[in-house]
């Protein structure tokens, strides 16, 4: 599943306070606003939840 949202890829190793807080829980989406974390694992239902969006429904061929 494609889920075509918005994101900004941050590489931790920019930053050791960034290490130190994410190296075992890589990836980690983060809201930079609220703080809040979705790290991995995760799958699809997981980010769209964390986003607030609303699963697509399935296709049903006949």
């Amino acid at each position: 599943m494609q889920l075509n949202i918005p994101f900004t890829k941050i590489d931790i190793a920019e930053q050791e306070q960034w290490q130190k807080r994410y190296a075992i829980r890589i990836p980690v989406l983060v809201y930079l606003d609220t703080k809040k974390e979705l790290a991995w694992p995760f799958g699809s239902e997981d980010i769209l939840t964390f986003v607030g969006a609303t699963p697509p429904l399935p296709c049903h061929k006949t």
